[in-house]
């Protein structure tokens, strides 16, 4: 089981992001722009449990974007919105 939260959002330079996992397992996270373009990836390696993990987008332009998480066996999408 995989459970992701990204809050606040909308968000202005960071955004934080709780993971919940029941299994040991490597998470990855993704910013992808609304043209669907990578532009932020970060890994944390055998997470188990509850994790919350700070994600920078200083450098990101204003706008829509949808965040990824995926543990390998199941992918969670958010829309999230920088002011």
């Amino acid at each position: 089981m995989l459970i992701a939260k990204a809050y606040p959002n909308p968000f202005n330079n960071d955004l934080t992001v709780n993971i919940t996992t029941v299994r040991k397992s490597d998470i990855t996270i993704e910013l992808i722009d609304i043209l669907g373009r990578l532009v932020y990836r970060k890994k944390a390696f055998d997470t188990e449990g509850i994790v919350t993990v700070p994600v920078s987008t200083q450098y990101l332009p204003i706008g829509t974007y949808f965040l990824k998480v995926s543990d390998g066996q199941t992918a969670l999408q958010q829309k999230v919105i920088k002011n």
